[in-house]
């Protein structure tokens, strides 16, 4: 048996990581803000949306009209970006719609029973 030296070998193994794409856009209407979402929304990529969101309201006007239609993942973080921003919107005496869904965002607020009131784009009533 070798002796032990006290020195550790390092091994270091190549580990794919890939930093989850969010890509947001925003679209300036005379009485809301579009905000498309597509991509994973998820920890890494929730302040993303989150800084979005705040500047959007912060520059007006204080309705924002979501289109998550392109949401490929949503875990409690990403919800929590849209339950906040629910709220300021609210605070700035507007509104945050839910223009599209994706399944993924459909089932987890139904899992967690969040309801977002949603807009009508065929002829742009709110429900």
């Amino acid at each position: 048996m070798a002796p032990e030296t006290g020195l550790l070998e390092r091994l270091e193994l190549p580990m794919p990581f890939r930093q989850p794409a969010l890509v947001v856009s925003l679209c300036k209407a005379p009485d809301y803000t579009l905000v498309v979402v597509s991509g994973e929304l998820d920890i890494a990529t929730a302040p993303q949306l989150r800084q979005a969101v705040t500047e959007a309201l912060s520059e007006g006007p204080s309705t924002l009209h979501l289109d998550l239609s392109g949401v490929s993942f949503i875990d409690c973080a990403g919800l929590q970006v849209l339950i906040i921003g629910e709220r300021e919107a609210r605070l700035r005496r507007g509104r945050l719609l839910l223009r599209r869904s994706s399944a993924h965002v459909d089932r987890l607020r139904d899992l967690t029973a969040v309801h977002f009131d949603s807009v009508d784009i065929s002829n742009h009533t709110e429900r």
